[in-house]
C-alpha cells in the first residue's frame, strides 16, 4: 500500500461533501432551497432511524408513519420520550 491511511474519525455532522452529494442526489441538483436543507450522517440505519424520531419528537410533529412489516421500528419509536 502507498500513502498514509487516515483513521481519524469524522467530524459529528459526518463528511461535508457526502452530505452535499446525499443533497444533490435525493432533492435534485436544480433545487432552489438546496442551501435551507440541512443534513447530517449517522452510523447506522437504526442509529439514523433514532436520530431521525428524536429530531421529530423536539420539533413536535406527533404523527410518525411506519410499516406494519418491521415491529422493530414501532419498539425503536415508542422508547423516545414525549
Amino acid at each position: 500500500m502507498t500513502g498514509k491511511l487516515n483513521k481519524e474519525y469524522l467530524p459529528i455532522e459526518g463528511h461535508a461533501g457526502f452530505n452535499e452529494l446525499s443533497k444533490h442526489l435525493i432533492f435534485g441538483k436544480n433545487c432552489t432551497n438546496l442551501k435551507n436543507i440541512v443534513t447530517v450522517q449517522d452510523l447506522s440505519g437504526t442509529g439514523a432511524l433514532r436520530v431521525g424520531g428524536e429530531f421529530l419528537r423536539k420539533f413536535n410533529s406527533h404523527t410518525v408513519n411506519l410499516p406494519k412489516r418491521l415491529g422493530q421500528l414501532i419498539l425503536l419509536f415508542s422508547k423516545i420520550q414525549a
